[in-house]
């Protein structure tokens, strides 16, 4: 592709001038003939209308990084969800468990078994 069809495509990187080259096949392709210098002029320029980035490389395309935390108007940081607590053996859980099933069944809690004497 010559240079005179834009003054921006010395600025392309790869990607973008694989991308307004393979157009222009298409576009010859599909016409049947080569096209004229107006209408690949014609093509880059609306490339260059659709495409606002192209020419100007990699720069700002995507973030990289964590985003920042949101914190509310007021400044402080809002409540979590979830708050972590140290992990306890699940036979204490399951006691728990029981314990407060009683509790609102109305069951007297069980005694710890006890050898028989």
């Amino acid at each position: 592709m010559a240079k005179k069809i834009h003054a921006g495509i010395d600025k392309l990187d790869d990607y973008d001038r694989f991308l307004l080259e393979t157009l222009i096949q298409q576009a010859e392709k599909t016409a049947g003939k080569t096209l004229s210098l107006k209408e690949k002029q014609k093509m880059a320029d609306d490339f260059f209308a659709e495409r606002p980035r192209a020419g100007k490389g990699h720069l700002g395309r995507g973030r990289k990084g964590r985003p920042p935390r949101n914190l509310s108007a007021d400044g402080a940081q809002e409540s979590a969800d979830f708050h972590w607590t140290p992990g306890v053996p699940l036979r204490k859980v399951q006691e728990a468990q029981r314990r407060n099933r009683n509790m609102q069944t109305g069951h007297p809690p069980s005694e710890p078994h006890t050898a028989k004497k």
